[in-house]
């Protein structure tokens, strides 16, 4: 995969460090600014694609948000629900079922 432009604005965060395989960035040497920055119409499937993934990653750890692989939607964890029942009611996170 190309790396996403976000994903050069990233290289060298300490907390990025090992969000990317070894070769992402295998052609730092060789793209300028224009080219890194650069959108193609496939990019955003693939941010989308990484971000319900990201999603998933944290949601196993079952701390802020759980999903249900049935109903195939993000919820928050039973901890907010009951503090914060208006975040239960939110649909933001509802429209992931044919991406999952």
């Amino acid at each position: 995969h190309k790396p996403l432009p976000e994903d050069w604005a990233m290289r060298g965060l300490v907390w990025a460090e090992t969000a990317f395989p070894e070769r992402q960035f295998k052609d730092a040497n060789v793209l300028d600014e224009n080219e890194r920055a650069f959108e193609t119409p496939s990019m955003l499937e693939e941010r989308r694609q990484r971000c319900l993934w990201l999603g998933y990653q944290v949601a196993q750890l079952k701390r802020w948000i759980t999903y249900d692989s049935e109903t195939k939607r993000f919820r928050p964890a039973a901890q907010y629900v009951k503090a914060e029942p208006a975040v239960a009611a939110s649909s933001v996170l509802e429209d992931v079922t044919e991406a999952l």
